[in-house]
């Protein structure tokens, strides 16, 4: 299963393809602000049809959490649709070519079909991940297992409403159609790439190295990331000074971390709360080793991380736990360096390894800076996502 083809389209002009951007997705969310994007950049019209339902990924946690039969949560969902559907309806059918339903939209594609009965308009849907599989590995099926049963009959008919389905690697591809039985030629491959509007470097600049030797963790405290084992590399190289370890964020396992570190009594390491995106850039730019995922979840080993890909759009030596999902597109040590997840000893050494090699770091951060710019910008994940939907509605 391969991305789709990111060459320039030599077909007779046509009309251009128009999309309607449709659902509670969110509007916020890395994932679909790229896709938008992408589509804009390829001289594709998108027209948002979208109404807020979540507050954010605690938002939807507590629904499952509380209980999916919970009648103010239904009551919610009703009225957001209702909303959703006038808006819908003020889009004239003539206007669009395809129906893409945002990121997350597993209740989505039920109104996107139920609005579209009687009108020939295909549906897409970018699953982009299981929620139902977020919902298995926060262990919610053993606080509320009737709602996370309900989750995943209901994430089983959705997918088989759209036309097709977008998808990040290969290998989470392989375990929707393992789990759900949907054929693997109805999934689209997309990857989440960066923004490179924001993250971007107009030029690569070679390694001098600093004073102190910085690594940067940012994003979730969540199972997926697998911070405590950075924690526990950090425990490891506690008798160097000069390697800092700096963490960006917050989450469920902040106070794992937290315990790690008063039992360890160490002194390497630095919080900060969440920034806006030029604050982070700056601490991205200052750091001598950008840190990705090291979660044993099926998440974690099915997805690339963002910050992998925000890593090399800046030309920054970027390391992760090992997977099948970063193998398939990046290479070890020459693009990224992987470590072993089971094993914190691993990224210490990798960790040692870049300090005293300053031209492996030049190596790797500048294959990482090209690789990016020749694969996955945000216009070239638009180009694949536009050749996606033309196939549709040829």
């Amino acid at each position: 299963m391969n991305f789709p083809d990111i060459k320039n389209d030599k077909v007779k002009k046509q009309k251009r393809l128009t999309v309607c951007y449709f659902g509670t997705y969110r509007s916020e969310y890395s994932r679909n602000r790229i896709m938008i994007k992408g589509l804009l950049k390829n001289e594709v019209n998108v027209i948002e049809c979208h109404e807020k339902l979540w507050e954010g990924i605690e938002d939807r946690v507590n629904a499952v959490k509380y209980g999916l039969i919970n009648p103010k949560f239904w009551k919610r969902i009703i009225t957001t649709y209702i909303r959703l559907f006038r808006k819908f309806k003020t889009i004239p059918v003539s206007n669009y070519d395809v129906i893409v339903v945002g990121y997350p939209g597993q209740f989505d594609v039920f109104f996107a079909k139920l609005f579209t009965l009687f009108i020939k308009k295909p549906i897409v849907w970018d699953v982009f991940m299981s929620i139902y599989l977020v919902a298995i590995e926060r262990n919610l099926h053993r606080k509320n297992p009737f709602s996370v049963k309900l989750l995943k009959i209901i994430e089983y008919v959705a997918m088989r409403i759209p036309e097709k389905l977008i998808i990040d690697t290969e290998q989470y591809a392989t375990w929707l159609n393992k789990q759900y039985s949907i054929p693997i030629d109805k999934f689209c491959l997309v990857p989440t790439g960066a923004d490179d509007d924001i993250f971007f470097l107009e030029q690569f600049s070679e390694y001098v190295g600093n004073e102190k030797f910085k690594i940067l963790y940012y994003g979730t405290f969540i199972p997926n990331h697998g911070v405590p084992y950075i924690v526990e590399a950090a425990n490891l190289l506690t008798n160097d000074p000069s390697i800092i370890f700096q963490f960006i964020g917050n989450g469920p396992e902040m106070n794992i971390c937290l315990d790690l570190i008063e039992k360890f009594k160490l002194k390497n390491i630095e919080f900060y709360p969440w920034m806006g995106q030029e604050e982070l850039k700056n601490y991205i730019r200052e750091a001598d080793v950008i840190l990705g995922a090291f979660g044993k979840t099926p998440q974690s080993l099915m997805t690339i991380q963002n910050k992998i890909y925000e890593g090399m759009a800046l030309g920054k030596c970027i390391i992760s736990g090992d997977s099948e999902a970063v193998r398939n597109i990046l290479k070890n040590k020459n693009e990224i360096t992987l470590t072993d997840r089971n094993n914190p000893e691993s990224l210490k050494e990798a960790i040692c390894l870049m300090k005293e090699n300053s031209n492996l770091i030049n190596q790797i951060s500048r294959n990482a800076f090209l690789t990016f710019n020749r694969n996955y910008t945000i216009s070239l994940n638009g180009l694949r996502m536009k050749n996606c939907l033309k196939n549709l509605t040829m």
